[in-house]
């Protein structure tokens, strides 16, 4: 049947799916993402489309409206405009609305911990930019072999924060891994239920223009920059990452298929000058077919500890979500 792209909703995560043709029909149980390409099962003269999804995000199957009153839901997709939107060809603009970001935070984290740690940037963008935490679902404890001293070194300042991770770190162990030797580069268990959780996230707090990301949490933000790009996710139109692991994660399993082409998304790729943690910032732009690189003095932490040089990257962040965002 013919291809439609999804053009309507996009201030409120999607257009409405029911379960029948009917408008009194039941909703469905999500909504069907600004920018999924379905295909036509049925369409009848009131212009009510029964589909089969085919890209992006919502149910498989359902009944749609083309329009609401003189607005259009979907149009006719070609081929041609198919593949683009398997492409990431970008979600849409911000518009005049607050730009919306949703974070997430370091092995050891928690929204509380990086909301704070982000305070700076978030009092200094808070009239043009609104943000959101993920927060991880296992837990870290002190006997954790690999990241014990990091949460131990994370509660000093937390003392009250259930700290916690996406996923479970192989690889490198403490580390993340050896330059020369990719077998050792940071890896994880558990990426398909992380970046299921992630991908439920971004479609509960949808329309969510950009990704943040700090250390694990930056580093799975180029998984959602992939499926972005290859329309297996929820479309962004920009990723910030911040202290990025050298990236084994990519070359494992099914997830080396979304590395296979630079990444055609916009990137900001932070690391610290000192930061003896995480040392694959470099690796990490080389992902993206034109990344933006920057580094500040200080070491693993998201923001610098110079309060003159917080302020200066702040900015620099502030800028970057603003200009990629809000553009046409």
């Amino acid at each position: 049947g013919r291809l439609w792209e999804v053009v309507g909703g996009a201030d409120k995560g999607g257009i409405v799916v029911r379960t029948g043709a009917a408008l009194s029909s039941p909703e469905a149980d999500s909504r069907l993402s600004t920018g999924a390409v379905v295909q036509e099962l049925e369409c009848t003269d009131a212009g009510r489309l029964h589909y089969r999804l085919v890209r992006g995000l919502g149910p498989d199957s359902g009944w749609v409206s083309l329009k609401l009153k003189d607005k259009a839901l979907l149009v006719p997709a070609d081929d041609a405009a198919a593949s683009a939107a398997s492409a990431g060809d970008g979600a849409p603009s911000a518009g005049s609305r607050k730009v919306r970001v949703l974070c997430l935070h370091g092995t050891a984290g928690s929204p509380g911990v990086f909301s704070r740690q982000l305070s700076q940037l978030i009092r200094a963008a808070e009239p043009d930019i609104e943000f959101f935490f993920h927060g991880g679902h296992l837990r870290c404890t002190e006997e954790d072999p690999t990241i014990g001293k990091q949460v131990t070194l994370v509660q000093q300042f937390f003392p009250n924060e259930v700290l916690t991770q996406y996923a479970l770190p192989t690889g490198g162990g403490k580390k993340d891994g050896n330059l020369d030797e990719p077998d050792t580069w940071r890896s994880y268990e558990g990426l398909d239920e992380a970046m299921d959780l992630i991908q439920a996230s971004l479609r509960q707090q949808a329309p969510i223009d950009a990704v943040l990301g700090f250390s694990q949490g930056s580093n799975l933000a180029s998984i959602v920059a992939a499926q972005s790009c290859l329309g297996r996710g929820a479309r962004i139109r920009c990723v910030l990452h911040l202290c990025s692991s050298l990236p084994g994660w990519t070359r494992e399993g099914g997830w080396s298929e979304l590395f296979e082409t630079p990444l055609d998304i916009p990137a900001l790729v932070v690391r610290g000058a000192k930061d003896n943690v995480a040392h694959g910032s470099s690796q990490v732009a080389a992902l993206y077919g034109a990344a933006e690189e920057r580094a500040h003095e200080a070491d693993h932490r998201p923001l610098p500890s110079n309060p003159k040089e917080c302020q200066e990257f702040v900015a620099v962040l502030k800028d970057f979500l603003l200009r990629h965002c809000r553009a046409a």
